[in-house]
């Protein structure tokens, strides 16, 4: 079997267990403000130091691709980047990652959420106002600091995954272990394509450059949503819904704002947790943490209005 066809494979495993795994970070916040559980959070945190975990293994045995996301934009611009991604998130009704599992359930709205990602992409927001930013590689760190990476990223997966069995019992053994997978997915999946996600093919698309035709690319991010959907029939999880103008709309600038936002810090929410903070990028963790404490923040106003007379 060649790697490309391997590659096939992984994304739609990926995109099979993410269905399951349920990972959209809009619905685990939510989940922390209305119900007083975690269980979803927790479920992040082992998908994210799992593939940590796995890539500094990789690395020292040396059989890992000897290289880390580095870069980011500037600190401010990767702040208010995150805050705004995380309204755009909220608009759209999920993340990168959710918006993955609800299209795979048969919402077609969310599909423009890609149409909403793509328009992001050919105005580029960020580079005409002069945040854009773009992520580099830099060399695998020394083994002395990569010991003690590899050391916390395995505390921190032990730490995760009894956390979420002790609290919630068997009921999410299934969940914690398509979690695992879709983790064993995308580690496999980015060592060989580090960055890559399926709204990196949209903007290839919309730009219309060398990288839409990459055939590999763009197969990638159809056995993603392939695997979805595939995941959604045999598990009983399809649940087609209709198209309505006011949810067209919303995922529609949902979209724009997810991707608009995270050219300046760069990468959306799926890239952050799959790639930037498994790889020790600093950037990721300072984005994905200032987008979370926003999300829940929002949800707290809104409960608090909710709730008053």
């Amino acid at each position: 079997m060649s790697i490309d066809v391997l590659l096939l494979f992984f994304a739609a495993t990926l995109g099979w267990a993410l269905t399951r795994a349920a990972l959209c970070a809009v619905a685990a916040t939510r989940e922390v403000i209305a119900e007083g559980r975690s269980t979803a959070l927790r479920i992040k945190l082992l998908f994210a130091s799992a593939i940590a975990a796995a890539y500094g293994a990789l690395t020292l045995a040396h059989a890992g691709p000897g290289w880390y996301p580095a870069g980011g934009g500037p600190v401010l611009a990767v702040i208010v980047a995150a805050a705004i991604m995380a309204i755009g998130a909220l608009i759209n009704g999920g993340c990168y990652f959710g918006s993955i599992t609800y299209i795979g359930r048969g919402k077609a709205e969310y599909l423009f959420t890609l149409v909403g990602i793509t328009l992001a992409a050919r105005t580029n927001l960020a580079a005409r106002l002069g945040v854009g930013a773009e992520a580099h590689l830099r060399p695998a760190p020394s083994s002395l600091e990569l010991d003690t990476l590899v050391g916390i990223a395995i505390l921190f997966s032990l730490a995760a995954g009894y956390s979420i069995v002790r609290a919630s019992g068997s009921r999410l053994y299934g969940r914690v272990w398509y979690t695992l997978l879709a983790a064993s997915a995308a580690t496999l999946l980015y060592l060989r394509l580090p960055g890559w996600n399926y709204a990196s093919v949209l903007v290839s698309l919309s730009n219309i450059d060398h990288q839409a035709f990459n055939w590999q690319h763009n197969a990638l991010a159809l056995m993603l949503f392939a695997g979805a959907i595939a995941s959604s029939f045999v598990g009983g999880l399809w649940q087609p819904a209709g198209l309505t103008a006011i949810g067209s709309a919303r995922r529609l600038i949902g979209g724009f704002v997810l991707a608009s936002a995270a050219q300046s810090i760069p990468g959306g929410n799926d890239t952050l947790l799959a790639w930037a903070i498994p790889g020790f990028g600093g950037y990721g963790v300072l984005a994905y943490a200032v987008m979370l404490a926003v999300l829940l923040f929002c949800w707290w106003v809104s409960t608090r209005r909710q709730s008053s007379p």
